[in-house]
């Protein structure tokens, strides 16, 4: 193995005839990888709702990205593009977090609110309040820094809810009928830290 060191930092090392990858002594601010995922298919529906007490999140199926950190010491820059849709946007507010799991632990939200006086701790969403019953879709986008500090698999998956159990809710598509069809994503870029 090749390394290519500056002083006592190793900055770069090599296997075989493999890309050079920045080592434990690369500069700070450097993306060391990148993974994402992009959601196209329509998600949620009947049945997708929330409990009677607040914001019951679910887990939007297929819209999840896992990274693997090289170092302990890295940070996790997420961003997350979200479109969705609800029959009726002035009731039933659509809300909307990043949940994590680290080598398959359980899931739980990061980046979220955490004023005592609030109902619901959550990452974004839409509130409008046009007349009753507009349907409605779009976008919604958020990005956060996580630090993890693991070098274990990381699993960062959005998950959905509103506030009130009669609401239901879609990712990629309109409340009202399913013929306009967007587009979600979910990106992990590591960061040298």
């Amino acid at each position: 193995m090749a390394k290519l060191k500056l002083n006592s930092y190793e900055l770069f090392s090599q296997s075989s005839n493999n890309r050079p990858e920045f080592g434990a002594g690369g500069p700070t601010g450097c993306t060391l990888q990148v993974k994402s995922t992009t959601k196209t298919d329509q998600w949620g529906g009947s049945g997708v709702s929330t409990g009677n007490a607040g914001v019951t999140p679910y887990a939007v199926t297929g819209l999840a990205v896992s990274i693997t950190p090289k170092f302990s010491s890295s940070k996790i820059l997420l961003f997350a593009d979200i479109f969705m849709g609800s029959a009726d946007f002035q009731n039933y507010n659509f809300l909307w977090s990043i949940h994590r799991s680290i080598n398959g632990s359980v899931f739980n939200p990061i980046g979220v609110g955490n004023d005592s006086n609030a109902g619901a701790y959550v990452m974004g969403g839409h509130n409008f309040y046009p007349s009753a019953g507009n349907p409605f879709a779009g976008g919604t986008s958020k990005n956060y820094l996580d630090s993890p500090n693991t070098t274990l698999t990381i699993t960062y998956q959005i998950y959905v809810g509103a506030n009130d159990a009669n609401a239901t809710l879609y990712v990629n598509r309109r409340g009202v009928g399913a013929h306009i069809n967007g587009v979600s994503t979910i990106t992990a870029m590591e960061v040298a830290a």
